[in-house]
């Protein structure tokens, strides 16, 4: 019914940013944003080459708030974008991010996202483009939605064809 004012989440300054749909609450009760955050210090060096990945999270719907650690990208010169995580079953929380190395990025925690370990790539071929992976609460499949076109002529070009895929093992 009613909002408060502002209450700024990120420790350091820099270009923080998190894509609609993406903040989930753990079984633990837990809010997750995963985010990704470009320092003030790489501005001006070139578009989207220090984009970390990592989080925010509360244990107190939203009164207070805390950072996770922030990963880079395993590849030189690679990326990490548009961060998106699902929890398992065990409670492990698997981050999947976008990147410019052809493959869609995974990240893993295994505390509720207050560390992350170092990303890797998956199996899905991909250009630097967006995507989805979400958890159907019915069957507790998993879902991924990406284009895959690799390797792209163009920098994140084409962005078709648009895949569908299907997880029943986590």
């Amino acid at each position: 019914d009613t909002w408060q004012g502002p209450t700024a989440l990120c420790s350091t300054p820099g270009c923080y940013y998190v894509h609609n749909g993406r903040i989930l609450q753990l079984s633990t009760g837990r809010i997750l944003i995963p985010a990704n955050w470009v320092p003030s210090s790489c501005y001006g060096k070139d578009i989207e080459t220090s984009d970390l990945s990592g989080a925010f999270y509360s244990d107190d719907n939203g009164a207070t708030w805390q950072e996770s650690n922030w990963i880079a990208a395993e590849t030189p010169g690679d990326h990490l974008a548009e961060s998106i995580a699902v929890e398992l079953k065990d409670g492990t929380v698997k981050c999947f991010m976008r990147s410019t190395s052809g493959y869609m990025r995974q990240a893993i925690s295994k505390d509720g996202g207050v560390t992350w370990e170092k990303e890797y790539a998956t199996q899905l071929r991909m250009p630097c483009s967006p995507f989805a992976v979400e958890k159907d609460p019915y069957t507790g499949n998993y879902y991924a939605a990406w284009i895959n076109s690799f390797p792209a002529p163009v920098y994140q070009y084409p962005r078709c064809p648009l895949a569908l895929a299907v997880s029943t093992d986590e």
